[in-house]
């Protein structure tokens, strides 16, 4: 099965990690697993081994935006694939693991004419404080 996730931009900046994909992760309801699966494992380990000093977090926030171009396709964040690539970082140590002691995670949907997935890690001191600071933007 041929899917369009090959193309890739990866960043490691003042402490934050940036992963662009472009092409959203499909709806869980809707994909065949295994191969989708493995195409984001195999595209997240492309991204990070592309960095010549790959990052490392203990504690991070990872940040996650859809941009979707709607109405073609459904626009639900939250039922995409988050925990694959999640599992991804985790697979490639950029995370030592997914529990509550070592990272939280969010994730917006954005219409737009070009498909892709924005995934941006950083490290969090206190993720009280940053859910704090949240919070307040609504």
């Amino acid at each position: 099965m041929e899917l369009q996730i090959d193309r890739f931009e990866c960043s490691f900046e003042n402490n934050i990690l940036t992963l662009t994909i472009y092409d959203i992760p499909p709806l869980y309801k809707k994909l065949p697993k295994s191969a989708y699966t493995d195409k984001w494992y195999s595209v997240v380990h492309r991204a990070i081994r592309s960095l010549p000093n790959p990052p490392r977090f203990e504690k991070a926030f990872i940040f996650f935006e859809f941009y979707i171009p709607a109405p073609a396709l459904k626009t639900d964040s939250d039922n995409r694939m988050l925990k694959t690539i999640i599992d991804a970082l985790v697979r490639e140590n950029v995370i030592p693991d997914d529990d509550i002691h070592h990272m939280a995670f969010g994730a917006c949907g954005k219409i737009s004419n070009e498909q892709k997935t924005v995934i941006t890690v950083f490290p969090v001191k206190d993720f009280d404080e940053l859910k704090n600071t949240l919070l307040k933007t609504f």
